[in-house]
């Protein structure tokens, strides 16, 4: 008997997974048998259908609608990772800057963390803008494709 580099423990060809590993899938079947039971499918798909109809008599494209709810089914399902969880704060920020402010005239500078910010040298400085400012477009895209999947 050995642990493979997989995680898994072999006992003479046979794979046995660890206990941690067994209530993380028994998690996850509860989860899929309770969204069975809910009809959590047949909703989404009414809601997916629904948007992209909407996109379509708005002369909108409906890729915007089912990249939404591509995006929208992955974080339900899988969870969000730590990186998804930064950038939904960063998320919240970026609705209330576009929420609050008609002209807005330095958003970047608005997101900026001042601890994280200060401790940088120049060339640290201007990638850690360069990035912020990717994602705040990002965000602001997602932002309007939200606030139009709203307004239905």
């Amino acid at each position: 008997m050995h642990l493979g580099n997989t995680g898994k423990i072999t006992f003479r060809g046979l794979m046995f997974m660890k206990e941690n590993q067994k209530s993380e899938l028994r998690l996850l079947a509860l989860n899929a048998k309770r969204r069975m039971k809910d009809g959590y499918w047949q909703k989404t798909n009414v809601q997916r259908i629904n948007a992209m109809e909407n996109m379509r008599a708005m002369g909108k494209s409906v890729t915007v609608a089912q990249n939404y709810y591509i995006n929208k089914l992955n974080a339900e399902l899988y969870g969000k990772s730590k990186i998804q969880c930064e950038d939904d704060m960063l998320y919240k920020k970026v609705c209330k800057i576009l929420d609050d402010c008609v002209d807005i005239t330095n958003p970047i500078g608005q997101l900026v963390d001042r601890e994280i910010y200060d401790k940088l040298d120049s060339n640290a400085k201007q990638r850690y803008v360069f990035k912020l400012a990717d994602k705040y477009r990002t965000l602001k895209e997602r932002y309007y494709i939200e606030k139009q999947m709203c307004s239905k």
